[in-house]
């Protein structure tokens, strides 16, 4: 079921990779009307619950958007108004937040992306970076890092508060070293972590098949 489902957000997120390809690159000058209504007509043509999503980063076109100076902290934020204006023109309905680039990551969703996503009608889903990708003296997914079933129970909770979190999701599942990691029973920990909170939150994995 998990292969299912990621699989069907990926179909929808080229198809917004390819709404927005439309946009920049197949549009001549004066025609941006024209080509917001091809994607709204578009957008509105797919099933009920199709996922529209974005992923910043890793593979993609672009990375995430961020403030051009830093914060007190010295840190680059998540620059909200911009990130939602963009998923909205987009035709997003979900957006799979990456906690990798900045320590700031995580607090910067508590702290405004997700009560705006909400406002915006936009669901999200924490997308994690996995052993394989984490160096905590450079980047890694913080605040809790490799522990998974602490990263349950942080976003089940958080999930709680605001309903259009909707999920989470751990990248490269079976890399590398990543499955000795994630046996049967530490999943297992991971699911009941998040059922005592929220059974209702879906956990997501990317796999590559040959």
């Amino acid at each position: 079921m998990l292969r299912k489902s990621w699989m069907a957000a990926a179909v929808a997120c080229c198809a917004v990779a390819l709404l927005s390809a439309f946009t920049t690159a197949g549009s001549p000058a004066g025609s941006q009307a024209a080509t917001t209504a091809a994607q709204t007509t578009a957008a509105s043509s797919l099933p009920p619950g199709t996922v529209l999503g974005s992923y910043p980063g890793g593979n993609t076109v672009d990375t995430e958007i961020r403030y051009s100076q830093p914060g007190a902290d010295g840190y680059y934020h998540i620059n909200v108004k911009a990130t939602i204006a963009q998923l909205k023109k987009l035709h997003v309905n979900t957006y799979l937040y990456l906690i990798w680039h900045s320590p700031t990551d995580w607090s910067d969703l508590n702290n405004g992306f997700l009560a705006a996503a909400r406002q915006a009608g936009i669901k999200v889903w924490v997308y994690l970076v996995p052993p394989s990708e984490c160096d905590p003296a450079a980047w890694c997914s913080d605040p809790y890092q490799e522990n998974y079933v602490k990263w349950a129970q942080a976003i089940a909770k958080l999930s709680t508060e605001y309903k259009n979190l909707t999920g989470w999701a751990i990248d490269d599942f079976t890399n590398a070293q990543n499955s000795a990691l994630f046996t049967p029973s530490y999943m297992q920990q991971i699911k009941q972590a998040t059922d005592a909170i929220n059974p209702n939150l879906g956990l997501y994995t990317t796999a590559y098949y040959p």
